[in-house]
C-alpha cells in the first residue's frame, strides 16, 4: 500500500536508515584529531614539519617536477606544482590526523601525523 507521495512504509524506514548512517559518518569524520605535524616524503628523503609554524617549502621532485607546499593556520596544502594535471593542488588543505595527498609525477607525498601516531605496527 502506498501513500499520496507514492512511498511504501518500508521506503521511509530505508530512507531514515540512510540519513542516520550519513549523520554518523559525518560525526565520525569530525572526530578525527587535529594533526600536529606533517610528514613530507620526497626523492630527497623524509622530513617532518610542525603545523604550528607557518612556512613555505619548495621541493625538487622526480624528473624536474617542482612542488611548493604551504603550511599555514595548522594545515598544509600543495600550492604549486609543475605536474600536468594539478591533482595535488586541487586536493586542498589537510589538517586532520591521517589525511594525505601526493603529487605522483614529482614523487612527493604528505601525511598529517596526530599525537601518539605510530609509524609502524608493533608486534
Amino acid at each position: 500500500m502506498r501513500n499520496r507521495a507514492g512511498l511504501r512504509p518500508g521506503d521511509c524506514v530505508v530512507g531514515g536508515a540512510v540519513v542516520l548512517l550519513a549523520v554518523l559518518l559525518w560525526l565520525f569524520s569530525r572526530g578525527q584529531p587535529v594533526g600536529r605535524q606533517v610528514e613530507v616524503v620526497s626523492p630527497a628523503g623524509r622530513t617532518v614539519y610542525s603545523l604550528a609554524q607557518d612556512r613555505t617549502v619548495e621541493i625538487d621532485g622526480k624528473d624536474g617536477v617542482r612542488v611548493v607546499l604551504t603550511i599555514a593556520d595548522g594545515a598544509v596544502r600543495f600550492t604549486e606544482s609543475a605536474c600536468p594535471d594539478q591533482i595535488c593542488v586541487h586536493s586542498g588543505a589537510l589538517s586532520r590526523a591521517g589525511q594525505s595527498a601526493a603529487c605522483v609525477p614529482a614523487g612527493v607525498a604528505v601525511r598529517i601525523l596526530g599525537e601518539g601516531q605510530v609509524d609502524a605496527v608493533a608486534s
